[in-house]
């Protein structure tokens, strides 16, 4: 067996200690290179875990949009059940208010009003608003006077229904010639906003869960 080079000058001995070094030269190298795989497979087991919660992110943002896109027609059915109670009810609102009901004003008639809107150049999305409103009524005070009430109907008031009904009223008092009353009918009405309507001198009718029931 040859000597290694290099090593001629070295004792057995001190060529076995090069030997054993050499030999843990060589499982350190071994163990380097293990972990070198080990750490790829780590990195790609990792890579996979990220792809996985992508994915799993992807299906709750799904998940979201069903539950924001169901609570928003939810939203559209209470408010059309609100609506719907208040046509069935309209002259207890009337009532609530000091008046009586003489008739519920036809769309017909509504959007003759609106018209009148248009051509007073009123801005284009408060007429379009003025034209859906939710119930127009012909009422009368204890004297026979004529009154017309805007009701804006929804199963929780918020400041913009106030707003729309106290804009409706306004134009149908400029419109007719008649004074022209606001008021908004819910189940319930957002906090604070019950001041809010009063100051703006529009009436809260609170509906009774029990006129919910569908058409």
């Amino acid at each position: 067996m040859s000597t290694p080079r290099g090593q001629e000058n070295l004792t057995p001995e001190g060529r076995e200690v090069v030997a054993k070094i050499d030999q843990v030269l060589e499982s350190l190298e071994q163990l380097r290179e293990e972990r070198s795989s080990d750490n790829s497979a780590v990195a790609e087991q990792f890579k996979k875990f990220d792809e996985r919660f992508e994915k799993i992110d992807e299906r709750f943002e799904k998940v979201d949009k069903r539950f924001e896109t169901m609570e928003r027609h939810l939203g559209y059915l209470k408010g059309s059940h609100a609506a719907s109670a208040m046509r069935r009810n309209a002259a207890l609102v009337a009532h609530d208010m000091g008046y009586q009901l003489v008739t519920q004003m036809p769309r017909e008639m509504v959007v003759s009003f609106s018209n009148m809107a248009r051509a007073a150049n009123k801005p284009l999305d408060d007429v379009r608003s003025f034209e859906n409103a939710d119930l127009v009524l012909l009422a009368k005070d204890d004297a026979g006077n004529p009154v017309y009430i805007a009701v804006e109907a929804s199963f929780t008031i918020a400041m913009s229904d106030i707003k729309r009904a106290k804009r409706n009223a306004e134009y149908l008092e400029e419109f007719t010639g008649l004074p022209g009353k606001g008021a908004v009918a819910g189940v319930e009405i957002e906090s604070g906003k019950l001041h809010n309507a009063r100051v703006e001198g529009v009436h809260w009718y609170e509906i009774p869960v029990k006129y919910l029931e569908a058409d």
